[in-house]
């Protein structure tokens, strides 16, 4: 049995919504990255593209990053401290990964 396009589409849709794994810009926004990372330019925090830049080509950074996200951190781009992401933002493992996943892909 066929079903038809709308059905299919709404399927997918759902499942990108329910799955925090497909990580965008919704998500950082949500997450309220974007209070502090802007996608090009210096905000409080370095820029999404900046932050790509210093490590997509270091494999190993991606769980420093995921811990980063989740827990904050302080002295990898000066003097200004990321907190941790507690409520209402708080951000699971998954959605961390997602956001550094996401984040690393960008050029």
């Amino acid at each position: 049995m066929k079903q038809p396009l709308s059905a299919i589409v709404l399927a997918l849709a759902t499942a990108a919504v329910a799955n925090p794994a497909s990580a965008n810009p919704q998500l950082a926004a949500e997450k309220q990255c974007t209070a502090c990372h802007a996608m090009d330019g210096k905000a409080s925090g370095p820029s999404f593209r900046a932050i790509a830049k210093k490590y997509r080509d270091r494999p190993e950074s991606s769980d420093m990053l995921v811990s980063r996200v989740r827990e904050g951190g302080w002295g990898h781009w000066g003097d200004m401290m990321m907190p941790p992401k507690t409520e209402p933002s708080r951000v699971s493992e998954e959605e961390a990964r997602a956001l550094v996943r996401w984040i690393l892909q960008l050029r």
